[in-house]
C-alpha cells in the first residue's frame, strides 16, 4: 500500500510541473512581438471649472519582447490635441502621449473625447483611449439664452439677466461688452450681495428690418478669454414685411444655366406687404446692384401687396453678393434693401 501511494504523489508532481511549463510557455507566447500596454486608458479630470483648457499624460509602454511602432494619435474632434514625445519603443522602454482638450466652448456639464493611438501591436492596432471632465458653473444665470422675440423699429427695450457667483467668492467681473452696435449691456452689482448681480441688455431696434444673433461677454481680469457668454437673438421688424427677407442662387453648372430645370431656376421671388393692417404701401425706384440681376415689381389685383421678381439672366464670372434697393411711403422705412447672394461654383 506504500509503494502505490508514493508513486500516486509522483504522478501528481509530475502533471503539476508539466502544467506550469504550459503556463509560463503561454505567458512567453503572449508576449511575444510589440505589446502596447498604458498606465490608464480613461484620464478623468473630475469637477473642474473657469479653466480654458485641460491637459495631461498617457504613459506608455512596450511590453512585448520586439520594438513598438507608434503611429500619430488621432483625437476624435478639433477640439483636441495629441502629440508623442517619442513613437518607437524598445522591449521596456516608456514615453508620454501628451494632450489638450480645450473646454471653454463648454459651458457645463460632463465631457467626454476620445484618442486613437495606433501602433503595429497585432492584438491592439488602434487603441482607444478618453479623455473626461465635469464643467462646474462657477457663474449661475438666468436666462442663460436671451431670445428677445420680435422688436419693432425705432423701439428701445431692456431685458434683465440675473447672476450669482456659486463659490462664494467675489464676481470678479471687470466689464460686459457685445459684439452688436444696437446691444448695450450694463453690469450692475446688488448691494449688501457681493456673489450677486444684474446684467442689464437694452436693445435698440434700429437699421433695418433682420434677424440678429448676437453675444454678450462677461469679462475678468483675463480680457482675452470671458468668464461666461450669453446669447441674444430676435428680430427686428419693420413697417414693412419681407418674405423671405434674402435671396440665394446656387450655380454649380454655370457654363450649362439654368439646365435641366429651366427658366425657374434663375428666377426668384418676394412678396412685400405693409406691417401694420389697414396701411397702404407705396414702391418706387426699384433697383439690383448686381448687374446680372433684372428685378421688375408687380403689384397684387388689390394693391395692398407687391411682388417682387429677380432674374438672373446673365452667370455672373464669379460669386458675388448686392442687394435690392427700393424706396416706400413709410417715414420709418423710406429705403429697403434686402440682401441677395449668386454662389458659382466653377470646377478646374
Amino acid at each position: 500500500m506504500k509503494k502505490q501511494f508514493v508513486v500516486t504523489i509522483i504522478i501528481v508532481a509530475s502533471l503539476m510541473v508539466g502544467l506550469g511549463k504550459d503556463v509560463v510557455m503561454a505567458e512567453m507566447t503572449a508576449h511575444d512581438g510589440p505589446k502596447i500596454q498604458f498606465d490608464k486608458v480613461v484620464y478623468d479630470f473630475g469637477k473642474t471649472s473657469l479653466v480654458q483648457q485641460l491637459t495631461g499624460t498617457f504613459n506608455i509602454v512596450n511590453a512585448g519582447t520586439t520594438p513598438l511602432i507608434l503611429g500619430k494619435p488621432k483625437p476624435w474632434c478639433g477640439c483636441t490635441v495629441a502629440e508623442l514625445k517619442i513613437d518607437k519603443l524598445a522591449p521596456g522602454e516608456k514615453t508620454e502621449l501628451l494632450f489638450t482638450m480645450t473646454v471653454s466652448s463648454i459651458p457645463r456639464g460632463p465631457v467626454e473625447k476620445r484618442i486613437t493611438m495606433p501602433s503595429n501591436d497585432p492584438k491592439n492596432a488602434n487603441a482607444e483611449l478618453t479623455v473626461k471632465a465635469d464643467i462646474v458653473p462657477v457663474f449661475d444665470y438666468n436666462p442663460q439664452m436671451l431670445d428677445v422675440g420680435n422688436i419693432h423699429l425705432g423701439v428701445t427695450t431692456n431685458f434683465v439677466i440675473q447672476i450669482k457667483r456659486t463659490d462664494g467668492k467675489p464676481m470678479g467681473i471687470t466689464k460686459v461688452e457685445a459684439n452688436g452696435v444696437y446691444l448695450h449691456p450694463q453690469f450692475e452689482p446688488v448691494p449688501n450681495q457681493p456673489n450677486t448681480a444684474v446684467l442689464r441688455v437694452e436693445v435698440v431696434a434700429d437699421g433695418v428690418a433682420r434677424r440678429f444673433n448676437n453675444v454678450v461677454d462677461v469679462m475678468g481680469s483675463d480680457t482675452n478669454h470671458p468668464l461666461f457668454t450669453i446669447q441674444v437673438s430676435g428680430r427686428i421688424v419693420g413697417d414693412i414685411v419681407l418674405q423671405p427677407q434674402q435671396l440665394v442662387w446656387g450655380i454649380p453648372d454655370p457654363e450649362n444655366w439654368p439646365g435641366q430645370k429651366g427658366a425657374d431656376a434663375a428666377i426668384r421671388r418676394i412678396l412685400v406687404s405693409p406691417g401694420v393692417a389697414g396701411q397702404k404701401l407705396e414702391i418706387n425706384n426699384i433697383s439690383c446692384t448686381v448687374a446680372e440681376v433684372k428685378v421688375t415689381l408687380n403689384p397684387s389685383a388689390d394693391g395692398k401687396t407687391f411682388e417682387v421678381v429677380a432674374v438672373v439672366d446673365k452667370v455672373p464670372k464669379e460669386s458675388v453678393g448686392g442687394v435690392i434697393k427700393f424706396e416706400t411711403n413709410f417715414p420709418r422705412q423710406p429705403i429697403v434693401e434686402i440682401p441677395l447672394t449668386i454662389n458659382v461654383y466653377r470646377h478646374n
